[in-house]
């Protein structure tokens, strides 16, 4: 299932298997770091999240492409601009390469999350 920013629960322990539908370079004008936008989708729904750091970049580049299935492996939800929240992913492996998107996911509506993040 695909984290949401609206979570409250506690995400070290979870470790989602989701797809990359699509990833950008973002500029982050407070820091050097690497960032990347990038759409997961876990074949249903899906939502936004931000790849940070320099060894995540660099897998992002080099391993996984469009269509790769991931296992996040480290990621936290932060406050960022105006109070929004962002999922943050600093560690992912990459699964499988695959050539198609699973499914037909759509935007994740906020309305239908579950507060609390599923066990492990």
């Amino acid at each position: 299932a695909v984290v949401s920013t609206q979570s409250t629960g506690d995400i070290s322990g979870y470790h989602p298997i989701c797809q990359i539908n699509a990833s950008r370079h973002t500029a982050d004008p407070n820091s050097d770091s690497q960032r990347y936008k990038v759409l997961l989708s876990d074949g249903v729904n899906v939502t936004t999240s931000i790849f940070i750091g320099e060894d995540c970049a660099n897998k992002l580049v080099s391993e996984a492409k469009k269509f790769s299935v991931i296992r996040v492996d480290n990621s936290h939800i932060q406050r960022v601009n105006e109070g929004r929240k962002a999922l943050i992913i600093v560690g992912f492996t990459v699964l499988e390469q695959l050539d198609a998107k699973i499914g037909e996911p759509t935007k994740l509506d906020p309305s239908t999350v579950k507060e609390e993040v599923p066990a492990p």
